[in-house]
């Protein structure tokens, strides 16, 4: 849902902003991430 948010209006001149916690957020946890090197690139 979007909402009026009254924060820097050079960074944000339309002052608005996106709600996005329907409830308490969570940590998303990735598998295999030690597979993956320092670029993102699964090799």
């Amino acid at each position: 849902r979007v909402v009026k948010w009254e924060g820097d209006p050079e960074r944000n001149p339309f002052g608005l902003a996106l709600d996005c916690y329907a409830g308490t957020p969570q940590r998303l946890q990735v598998s295999g991430l030690s597979e993956l090197d320092n670029t993102g690139r699964n090799e």
